[in-house]
């Protein structure tokens, strides 16, 4: 997901977490791997415009695995 806020020319950690309604310092801890809670990922999907649950991932699969294999291939 960060790759694509980056590909709409949010780059840094400050305007990211401003895209996704976030704190920096909670950006950083989740990007750490403290757990997204659910409402958080809630309002991150619904300010992404992504299906609800797509940040919980397929099983087995990382929401990062899953995010980068839907970006459209140029």
């Amino acid at each position: 997901m960060l790759r694509m806020l980056g590909l709409e020319g949010s780059d840094s950690l400050r305007s990211q977490a401003a895209r996704l309604g976030l704190s920096v310092g909670q950006l950083d801890a989740f990007l750490a791997g403290t757990p997204v809670p659910d409402d958080v990922a809630r309002d991150i999907e619904w300010t992404m415009h992504l299906p609800t649950g797509w940040l919980d991932g397929a099983p087995g699969e990382a929401p990062v695995e899953k995010a980068v294999r839907e970006l459209p291939r140029h």
